[in-house]
């Protein structure tokens, strides 16, 4: 249930260790200190913490088919963690199916923001959420050591193959100050490096600090009992830079097109919730019995034939295979699949690809895939 939640926001970082938790937590009481309605969904199925970090002033519960999230000074909150468990062993189908319905079973109500803590690594949980909801952009965290950029590089390379935009670097345990002077345990620059090459902003880096470490030990908010630390105006810093990036966005943030035999316009009205730059579409609609017209947010305007498109399905199967053109060609919906693309239910042939929003402007007015 995500209808009503303006940015999906993922904190990812490639590797464990590097305090992408701790910096999610802290992240979201700095965007809740700052008046946004904020919720924080614990991806980690193997290693979840979210219950150590943030333990609830009001725990979930079920409600039929629904999951009501836990809460703590007002930030709505999934884990497994919050769940009876005995042993952190779950087979991928099923870390998936648990992730999907966290996220979309969740009664998570009006939110500014949900982010969502990503596990470490790049697999079968990072796709699917990727997939499956449309994400407002990436923020990636870091700590200075080489090691850890190599792995947060790959990290970012599977955000933007599924086109979500990177919106900046965090720079975890980046100093340990003492008195006048400043010390770099962990090396120096490495956010820096790391932002630069992905030419996106540092949103912050975070000192290392011990009342940083006992808030997260203990469950506190790190505003309640050192507000005035480097610590808590680093991640202020990094909260404002997160909503700075969302002034002025436009496009669909996700959508879905029924198919009509009559071949009445159907059009898709702007959503809330666009993301930096939403899936680029302003309008989508049905332009006859086998065609539909997409208008960019570039103002350029799109034409599509069902039975082109179908011949060019982009799904490992039909590429390997000589298609001819099927007549009486039609569709029963189509739906957006992430920041992607676009997922089309044929009436006829294959069924299985996911046609990327690069494809389509490639293929505009019909030229590309004649």
């Amino acid at each position: 249930m995500i209808k009503k939640i303006k940015k999906l926001v993922a904190i990812g970082a490639g590797k464990g260790g590097v305090g992408k938790s701790t910096v999610t937590c802290h992240l979201a009481l700095a965007l809740k200190k700052r008046g946004f309605e904020v919720g924080v969904l614990d991806a980690d199925v193997y290693g979840p913490s979210l219950d150590h970090m943030m333990p609830y002033d009001q725990p979930m519960s079920i409600d039929g088919h629904y999951l009501i999230p836990a809460q703590m000074c007002g930030i709505k909150l999934m884990s497994v963690a919050y769940f009876q468990r005995d042993a952190a062993v779950v087979r991928a189908p099923i870390a998936n199916e648990t992730i999907e319905k966290f996220l979309f079973s969740t009664v998570w109500g009006a939110l500014d923001y949900l982010l969502i803590d990503f596990p470490p690594g790049t697999g079968d949980v990072q796709l699917t959420l990727l997939q499956k909801a449309v994400f407002a952009g990436a923020l990636l965290v870091t700590t200075p050591q080489e090691i850890a950029l190599l792995d947060v590089r790959k990290a970012s390379d599977c955000f933007r193959r599924l086109q979500v935009p990177i919106l900046g670097v965090v720079e975890n345990m980046s100093y340990f100050q003492m008195g006048s002077e400043r010390a770099y345990p962990l090396g120096e620059g490495g956010g820096e490096r790391l932002a630069r090459e992905l030419q996106v902003q540092l949103f912050g880096k975070i000192p290392l600090e011990p009342l940083l470490s006992l808030c997260a030990d203990q469950g506190e908010s790190l505003f309640n009992i050192g507000e005035n630390t480097q610590a808590a105006t680093a991640f202020s810093l990094v909260a404002q830079k997160l909503h700075q990036c969302f002034e002025g966005a436009q496009g669909l943030d996700s959508f879905e097109l029924l198919w009509k035999k009559d071949h009445e316009k159907l059009f898709i009205e702007e959503q809330a919730g666009s993301g930096e730059e939403g899936v680029r579409i302003n309008r989508i609609f049905q332009s006859g019995p086998a065609e539909f017209v997409i208008e960019w947010t570039d103002e350029g305007v799109s034409r599509y034939d069902l039975a082109k498109l179908e011949k060019k399905c982009p799904c490992s199967r039909c590429s390997s295979l000589k298609k001819s053109l099927s007549n009486n060609m039609s569709a029963s919906k189509i739906y957006s699949v992430g920041r992607y693309g676009l997922k089309i239910e044929f009436s006829s042939g294959c069924k299985a690809g996911i046609f990327s929003y690069a494809f389509l402007q490639r293929a505009q007015n019909k030229v590309d895939y004649d």
